[in-house]
């Protein structure tokens, strides 16, 4: 065999390994349902009108009553994508949906208080009105716990630090 045999022949060895690398890394994270950007809101169905009429009319986050449901939106006090990581994402079809319809995770935001928190986590926002924190904190635990989600350490910090504080 000449060198230069031999140096092609390693060429070739040296991009199969390349490409069997990429496979499976592709099919790994494919097989995954919890790998980072695996979230697909469409995986946890719900209706928001149907929902909305189930909630009682107050607004937590604010501490605001208004005169009617017009214009607000269900939030998800744990999110849909907070869920996601914290275990549901490992989950049948079924119980996903049925977190995603339980009004206790659920309440009415204005617009903009929805949009705001997003999917960001008690360790990363808190209600405009300190009124609510600790019922935020103790409901987040709540939900937790019901669905058995694994928050992580930031969450259940934050939840320690607003229920210890006056």
């Amino acid at each position: 065999m000449t060198p230069e045999i031999k140096w092609r022949a390693l060429v070739l060895a040296l991009i199969f390994l390349w490409l069997a690398c990429i496979f499976v890394a592709l099919t790994a994270s494919a097989a995954d349902p919890c790998a980072p950007g695996s979230y697909d809101r469409a995986r946890y169905p719900y209706d928001p009108a149907a929902q909305r009429a189930l909630l009682p009319l107050y607004l937590p986050y604010t501490h605001v009553t208004p005169d009617s449901k017009e214009g607000l939106q269900v939030e998800h006090i744990v999110s849909l994508e907070e869920a996601h990581y914290a275990g549901l994402c490992r989950r049948g079809h079924r119980a996903r949906a049925a977190f995603a319809k339980d009004v206790r995770n659920q309440t009415l935001a204005l617009p903009g208080v929805n949009r705001d928190k997003s999917s960001k986590t008690i360790a990363e926002w808190r209600p405009p009105s300190r009124v609510n924190w600790k019922w935020y904190a103790r409901r987040v635990r709540m939900v937790a716990r019901e669905w058995d989600l694994d928050l992580g350490p930031g969450a259940r910090a934050a939840i320690r630090a607003i229920l210890e504080s006056q």
